[in-house]
């Protein structure tokens, strides 16, 4: 009786023993589950943190796209304190080339999603053209675009305008000199509003109404690029191309600095068949109209402004005058720029850009 006792206390105690196992392998099974439950969720709000990152970069990229497009300064920060749950915060830091000049922009995004955060990084590239809408005018202006015939005596520089021309604010064409006649234009003329439309004579059937159309966007890293491998390339400021010892392989000019060039210059004998990129200013000073010409294909591109004074100007161009309006260093758009001002007769055959287009008498055709 007492080994049978023994024998039945033995086997409570070891019913004991695997109960207990049992228990400790489930408390052990239910902590690994707790863990991984902890670790998922853990990964999901981190998931979460980089998804809402994601959208405040995306966020960023539109509004950036939107400022540039309207030629204006992008903002620098960027915020959400409610998305999805969430929050974000975007940076924007102005990336530079060799030159010290804005190439771009760093965006770092932190989205946050219950206490956890994560942090991501994109590099934005100017692009060659932001839009190529502008490019399909003879005359275009992201402001507004001013030219008279003061000196159209006898009907000879009267206004002509071979293409269409755009304008996102005012558009004003008059000849006023002696028997002159309305402005000839063989396209139409459109802005954002019709009382925008200021040509003198224009009917009504030529002029139209349009979104505003941005500014282009060259590209004066690559050109400089260019310059540097098959060009001339000028680190600095230049004040005679006459002296630069141009050669015909010499195809495309880059000035890293201002250009500011005499009638010697302009007579076509060292710039023909040429472009010319000037990352500042571009301005000349003619005194005797009609022999101070370019009458060959030239193209002439300006980050800022390009100018010609002189009570008597002359400047003809079969190509591009462009002046982007971007500031020279920080590579953003800048409203003192971008001026295509010409004081007396000007003739461009093929396409004249710029944010604001002054010119006091001329003949234009696209």
């Amino acid at each position: 009786m007492w080994k049978v006792r023994n024998e039945r206390g033995q086997s409570l105690i070891m019913a004991l023993i695997i109960l207990g196992v049992l228990m400790i392998g489930l408390v052990t099974v239910l902590l690994f589950a707790r863990t991984d439950l902890q670790h998922s969720q853990t990964q999901t709000n981190k998931n979460s943190a980089y998804y809402i990152a994601e959208a405040g970069l995306q966020r960023a990229i539109r509004d950036i796209d939107t400022s540039l497009a309207n030629n204006q300064d992008p903002a620098t920060y960027f915020s959400d304190a409610s998305f999805n749950g969430g929050s974000y915060e975007v940076t924007l830091t102005p990336k530079t080339n060799p030159s010290g000049e804005n190439i771009g922009f760093t965006l770092l995004s932190t989205g946050t999603y219950e206490n956890n955060t994560t942090t991501i990084s994109a590099w934005i590239r100017q692009p060659l053209l932001y839009s190529m809408e502008g490019l399909n005018y003879a005359i275009y202006s992201f402001g507004n675009t001013t030219i008279s015939t003061l000196s159209a005596l006898l009907n000879l520089h009267n206004i002509q305008v071979n293409g269409n021309v755009h304008g996102n604010g005012t558009v004003k064409m008059t000849n006023t000199g002696l028997l002159s006649s309305n402005p000839s234009i063989s396209g139409t003329v459109s802005s954002t509003s019709l009382a925008n439309i200021q040509v003198q004579g224009l009917s009504s059937g030529k002029k139209v109404v349009r979104s505003l159309i941005p500014m282009p966007l060259f590209d004066f890293d690559s050109a400089r690029e260019g310059a540097k491998r098959v060009g001339k390339y000028v680190n600095g400021n230049l004040s005679s191309i006459s002296l630069l010892g141009l050669t015909p392989a010499h195809k495309i000019i880059f000035v890293d600095g201002n250009c500011s060039i005499t009638g010697l210059d302009l007579l076509g004998l060292s710039l023909a068949d040429r472009t010319i990129v000037v990352n500042g200013n571009f301005s000349g000073s003619l005194s005797v109209g009609g022999v101070n010409l370019v009458n060959t294909n030239l193209n002439i591109i300006a980050k800022q402004n390009i100018e010609f004074l002189g009570a008597v100007t002359g400047l003809q161009v079969n190509g591009i005058v462009f002046a982007q309006g971007y500031n020279r260093y920080t590579n953003l758009p800048d409203a003192t720029t971008g001026n295509v001002t010409v004081a007396g007769h000007m003739e461009v055959n093929g396409y004249l850009g710029g944010n604001q287009i002054t010119l006091g008498a001329g003949i234009l055709s696209g």
